[in-house]
């Protein structure tokens, strides 16, 4: 469960200067886990975390990316859409904050600087001819820390102007994070956690009149076959190829593939009928079936692929589990008729 963060913009800002301060004083890089591990730390709202942090200290004084990968594993739950915002959005409000504070010092110098030539002007013409000579080193003081709050507020707004780069970039390595949590590097469709997030998500609301929440379970055949036969790499073509044709056959809004295990893939299909699910479907079906596995070189034909599919919608009163169930076992059903078919629940 990802750690809750409560701090005031107060205390983020504080907790930030900390954690930049300490990330300094190692050897792994500014990135999104560097930051979470030492920002939970310093906010004491992970004990174990903590204490898995001081122990390694003994050890390791400077802690490298490997290390600190480790504790963002072990203690710190990884990135969610929600946690996402949240970090992201601490970052902007503290510089949000600073970015005012410097606009409003900024405003405060000029008005500040604007009133001390008035006076100036005044005691001028007090006398008619020049400034008291009791109060020249006074004015002549002022105006100089006038001078220095302006160049400090300058030097602040560049700062801010740099952090706020770099808070940009922390925001779009979060989102990489986010998106890296739930995508299968192999196939380059979601994975497991992506895929129950997503129907998660669709399920929260009713499918629109007409329609149901469909979900279609593929299973390629005899995969074990390909691997043996041919080799992992042939094997990871083959699961490539198909990751692709199915985000072709699924590209939509409400539509989302996933690859829910070895070689088995799910595509949810949010507010369609039974007849489009299955239509997607056999389309995958023949589509793969047609596909030839050639030699590289010669471009011979070795192998050919088929795969079977299961087909289910969500009726009332089903849940994820439900709906997946029945899909699954529509698929069990086709692997059982013999396979390179599709089966509906």
């Amino acid at each position: 469960m990802p750690m809750p963060y409560v701090q005031t913009r107060e205390e983020s800002a504080a907790l930030l200067k900390r954690v930049i301060a300490e990330m300094g004083q190692h050897l792994a890089p500014f990135h999104p886990a560097s930051f979470a591990v030492w920002y939970e730390h310093f906010a004491g709202i992970n004990p174990a975390l903590s204490r898995a942090l001081e122990q390694a200290r003994l050890t390791q004084p400077q802690f490298t990316t490997e290390l600190i990968d480790q504790l963002h594993r072990d203690h710190v739950a990884e990135p969610d859409d929600e946690a996402s915002k949240q970090v992201q959005g601490q970052f902007e409000k503290v510089m949000s904050a600073v970015a005012e504070q410097a606009a409003a010092t900024g405003r405060d110098a000029d008005v500040y600087s604007s009133q001390l030539e008035g006076l100036s002007r005044a005691l001028k013409a007090e006398d008619g001819s020049k400034t008291s000579p009791a109060l020249t080193p006074r004015l002549s003081d002022a105006a100089a820390g006038t001078n220095r709050m302006q160049h400090a507020v300058a030097e602040m707004a560049r700062t801010v102007a740099d952090s706020q780069s770099e808070i940009e970039r922390l925001r779009q390595a979060l989102d990489r994070s986010r998106v890296e949590a739930i995508t299968d590097p192999l196939s380059q469709v979601l994975n497991r956690k992506g895929f129950d997030e997503a129907v998660r998500k669709a399920l929260g609301r009713p499918a629109a009149a007409g329609r149901a929440h469909c979900l279609v379970m593929v299973d390629i055949d005899h995969f074990k076959v390909i691997n043996d036969t041919y080799g992992h790499p042939v094997g990871d073509t083959v699961i490539q190829t198909l990751a692709q044709l199915l985000k072709r056959l699924a590209e939509g809004p409400g539509l989302a593939v996933a690859r829910v295990g070895g070689e088995e893939f799910a595509v949810f299909m949010a507010d369609a009928t039974l007849v489009q699910a299955t239509q997607l479907a056999q389309a995958a079906r023949a589509l793969v079936s047609a596909t030839r596995i050639r030699k590289r070189g010669t471009q011979e034909t070795i192998a050919t692929v088929t795969i079977s599919a299961g087909v289910a919608a969500c009726l009332p009163g089903d849940d994820a589990g439900s709906l997946v169930a029945a899909a699954d076992a529509a698929l069990y059903r086709s692997k059982q008729a013999g396979r390179d078919r599709v089966t509906v629940a």
